[in-house]
C-alpha cells in the first residue's frame, strides 16, 4: 500500500468509528480525567509541582489553617499565569479538611503554590476536562475534533436546542451540553423557595474562549462533587463572559432547587456564577445582559421584583456573616459577600450589580404579571404565601382567582406596592390552581397540591407504647385513622427493625368510610415495629403519611 494513502486512510477510518456510534458521539468529549499529587507548602515560600499530566483546572486542600491567605498560578505553554488568590472554607462534612474553590487554568502543565501559612499535609486535586491529560488523550482529541469537523454540517439538522420557556426563558444551555456523563448527581434535588438571588465568580482566569466555557462548568462540577464532597454543582446557574448561560444543579430551571451557593441561604434563595475573577476587572456587556435577562426571569418566576429587598432568616453555618436564626434584610439580587464572608463576587462584579438589578427589572416590564407560591405542594390546611410581580412599574389592581373544580373564582383584589410586587396568604385545603389577573395580562397557572393529614390511633398498646403476644402467640393491634382531605383508600404499613434496617411485615390497602377507617391486624413476630398509614397521589391531591407510631412486642 503507497503510504501517500495512509493519512487518508486513517482518516476515514477514524470518521467510519465515529459514525458507527450514536448520532451525537462526534461531538462527544473524551473522558474527563482528575488526579490528585501531594506537594509541600512552607509559610512564606513557593512550592512548585509538575506534572505528568496536562490539566485544566486545580483545588488546593489541606488540615487546618483555615485562615490562610493562598494564592496559585499555573505554567501554561512554558509562562507562568498570574497569581490567583483562592477563597476557601472548611467543609460542612465533619472531618473533612480545608478546600479552596476550583481555578481554572487553561492548558496547563506545572502549578505553584504560595501561602502565609504552612499547609499541613497539603493535596493538588488536578482535573482536565478538554481531553488533553496525555499524548494519546491528545492524539484521540485531535482525531475526534477533525472528523466533528467534517460531519457537524450532515448533523445540524439533527441537534435539538435547548427549550425555551414562553414566559420569555432566556436561552440556558442544559446540562447535557457540559456533562459528559462523568458528574453526576449524589441524590436526588432538593427544593426550597426562592426569595432573591445570589452573584458569585469563580474566581478562575479571565483567558478563556466561548468554546471552553462548557468545559470549565464541567471541571468545576467535577471538582465540587469529587473533592469537596457536595451532591452536586453548587450553582444553579453559570454564565460566562460572552453571554452564553449554562444549566447549573440538575432538578429543573424553573424550579426552585436547593444549591450549595451561599451557606446558610441556599433553601431561601437561587445563584448564578460568572466563570472568571472580577476583582479588578469588570463583566463585559455581553455577560452583563446575560446574568440580567437571566435574574429577571428567574426572580419573576418566583413573584419576585429585581429592584425589591427581603428579609430572610439565617440558617447559620461557619462561613456566614450571622448566626443561625438572624434576620437580615438583603437586596434581591446580591452579592456572595452579602451573606457570607467572602470577597466573591470581587470588587468590580460586586460594583456592577445595581445595573444587573436596573437591566433585569426593565426586561420583564411591561409584560403580564408573573405569579409563583413559596411551596409547591403542603399539608392539609398548612400557609402558602403566593408572590407576584405586576410589571407595570408602579402600584397597579391585582386579581388573583383560583380553580379547583373546573370554574376560576376570585380569591383576592388587592394593589401591588410601588416597585410592583404583591403578595397574598392562603390556606390550602385542596389542590387548585392559581393565576393572576393585572393590567396587562395574566401569569402563568400555578399549581399547589395539598397533602392529606392523615391521623393514627393505635387501641391496646400498653406499658409506653408495648405489647404482648396473647395465647395464640400474636400480639393484636387495633388502628383507627381518618385522613383530611378525604381519601377513598389508605394504606397501613408494619415495618419491622431487623439488621439495622426497616423491613417491611404488613402491607394492607383497605377501603375508608368517608375518609375514616377502623381496622385490626396482627403481628407474629417480637421486636420493634414502626406503623405509617400512606394515600397515594391521585388527581386532587399528593401523596400522603401519617407520622410514624413505634411499638415494641415482647414475648
Amino acid at each position: 500500500m503507497s503510504r501517500n494513502r495512509r493519512p487518508l486512510i486513517v482518516t476515514l477510518a477514524a470518521l467510519a468509528i465515529c459514525l458507527a456510534g450514536p448520532a451525537y458521539a462526534l461531538e462527544a468529549k473524551p473522558p474527563a480525567r482528575g488526579f490528585q499529587r501531594a506537594l509541600s507548602v512552607v509559610a512564606g515560600r513557593v512550592a512548585q509541582l509538575d506534572t505528568s499530566e496536562h490539566f485544566n483546572l486545580v483545588g488546593l486542600r489541606w488540615r487546618g489553617a483555615s485562615g490562610a491567605n493562598v494564592a496559585l498560578r499555573a505554567r501554561v505553554d512554558g509562562h507562568w499565569s498570574a497569581w490567583v488568590r483562592v477563597g476557601h472554607a472548611t467543609s460542612a462534612r465533619r472531618g473533612r479538611p480545608t478546600a479552596t474553590d476550583p481555578v481554572w487554568v487553561g492548558e496547563a502543565d506545572a502549578l505553584q503554590v504560595r501561602s502565609d501559612r504552612s499547609l499541613t499535609g497539603a493535596v493538588a486535586s488536578f482535573q482536565n476536562t478538554t481531553g488533553t491529560a496525555t499524548a494519546h488523550d491528545r492524539v484521540v482529541t485531535a482525531v475526534r475534533h477533525a472528523a466533528s469537523a467534517v460531519t457537524r454540517p450532515l448533523l445540524g439538522a439533527l441537534r435539538a436546542r435547548p427549550a425555551e420557556a414562553a414566559t420569555g426563558a432566556p436561552r440556558i444551555l442544559p446540562r447535557s451540553s457540559w456533562n459528559d456523563g462523568s458528574c453526576k448527581p449524589r441524590a436526588k434535588p432538593l427544593y426550597g423557595s426562592v426569595r432573591m438571588a445570589f452573584v458569585h465568580h469563580t474566581v478562575t482566569l479571565n483567558d478563556y474562549s466561548p468554546e471552553e466555557s462548557a468545559s470549565i462548568v464541567l471541571a468545576i462540577c467535577r471538582y465540587h462533587v469529587d473533592q469537596s464532597g457536595w451532591n452536586d454543582i453548587g450553582y444553579n446557574f453559570l454564565a460566562d463572559k460572552y453571554g452564553q448561560l449554562f444549566e447549573g444543579r440538575a432538578g429543573g430551571t424553573d424550579k426552585a432547587v436547593v444549591g450549595a451557593q451561599a451557606q446558610g441561604w441556599n433553601s431561601q434563595s437561587t445563584s448564578v456564577s460568572v466563570l472568571g475573577t472580577y476583582t479588578q476587572t469588570p463583566l463585559g456587556e455581553a455577560g452583563v445582559n446575560a446574568v440580567a435577562g437571566l435574574l429577571g426571569w428567574k426572580l419573576a418566576l418566583h413573584g419576585v421584583t429585581p429592584l425589591g429587598r427581603v428579609t430572610l432568616t439565617s440558617a447559620g453555618g461557619s462561613e456566614n456573616r450571622w448566626s443561625a436564626g438572624t434576620r437580615v434584610t438583603f437586596n434581591t439580587i446580591a452579592g456572595h459577600r452579602d451573606g457570607d464572608s467572602t470577597s466573591c463576587p470581587g470588587d468590580a462584579l460586586y460594583a456592577q450589580l445595581p445595573e444587573i438589578r436596573r437591566l433585569a427589572a426593565s426586561a420583564t416590564a411591561g409584560t403580564p404579571p408573573d405569579l409563583g407560591a413559596d411551596r409547591s405542594a403542603v399539608a392539609y390546611r398548612s400557609t402558602v404565601m403566593l408572590r407576584g410581580v405586576a410589571h407595570s412599574g408602579s402600584q397597579a389592581p391585582v386579581r388573583i382567582r383560583a380553580k379547583a373544580n373546573g370554574s376560576w373564582r376570585t380569591i383576592a383584589e388587592l394593589t401591588s406596592h410601588s416597585d410592583g410586587t404583591f403578595a397574598h396568604r392562603i390556606r390550602a385545603r385542596r389542590t387548585e390552581l392559581y393565576q393572576a389577573i393585572g393590567p396587562l395580562g395574566h401569569s402563568p397557572v400555578r399549581r399547589v397540591q395539598v397533602r392529606p393529614r392523615i391521623a393514627v390511633i393505635v387501641r391496646g398498646a400498653r406499658r409506653a407504647a408495648r405489647l404482648s403476644y396473647r395465647a395464640s402467640g400474636v400480639a393484636r393491634i387495633r388502628l383507627y385513622t381518618r385522613a383530611v382531605p378525604m381519601k377513598r383508600t389508605l394504606i397501613v404499613r408494619a415495618e419491622r427493625r431487623g439488621g439495622g434496617a426497616w423491613h417491611t411485615a404488613l402491607r394492607r390497602r383497605l377501603r375508608t368510610r368517608r375518609g375514616r377507617l377502623w381496622t385490626t391486624f396482627t403481628l407474629s413476630r417480637p421486636g420493634r415495629y414502626r406503623l405509617r398509614v400512606i394515600s397515594r397521589k391521585d388527581r386532587r391531591n399528593a401523596a400522603g403519611r401519617s407520622h410514624p407510631r413505634y411499638l415494641v412486642v415482647e414475648r
